[in-house]
């Protein structure tokens, strides 16, 4: 009985740990001067580390009550670039906040957003429709906001 207590057990565990978001995109598009832009990403989604998204005064870090809370169900996650054609995005790992972490054959979007360390005031989106079978992402790159970024994801 013991033993299979234990293996119940170790298999939530385990269980749990499955249902990590991690996708595999690539971008393949233009800019709009009609350059290729060619951009491989990975996101992986932290499904047990929740966090929320609030404004605060910069120089202090202090909250105050004019700030506010964009939402309260998110989810940290790192966006790695490991390889980029793009001169605006380089590549690396970046903070990734989820706001929305849909798994594959969900009806709703994937959506989150992240920001360059050195450049703390742009702020980038990224989108992914994983109810589709090609599951499109659209990166939105906060430095040429005329244009999106359209790629597929595994």
């Amino acid at each position: 009985m013991k033993k299979l207590l234990g293996i119940i057990v170790f298999g939530l565990i385990l269980n749990g740990n499955a249902f990590a978001n991690i996708f595999n995109c690539v971008i393949d598009d233009y800019d709009i001067s009609g350059n290729k832009v060619d951009i491989t990403i990975v996101i992986d989604v932290d499904n047990f580390n929740k966090s929320s998204l609030v404004t605060t005064r910069s120089m202090t870090s202090n909250r105050t009550a004019d700030d506010f809370t964009f939402t309260l169900d998110g989810r940290n996650g790192k966006l790695i670039i490991t390889s980029s054609s793009f001169f605006m995005i380089k590549k690396g790992s970046y903070d990734l906040f989820v706001s929305s972490n849909s798994k594959k054959d969900d009806n709703n979007y994937f959506k989150g957003i992240f920001t360059e360390r050195s450049f703390t005031d742009l702020i980038h989106t990224v989108i992914i429709e994983v109810w589709s079978p090609k599951m499109p992402i659209y990166l939105f790159i906060a430095d040429s906001p005329r244009k999106v970024f359209k790629g597929t994801c595994k």
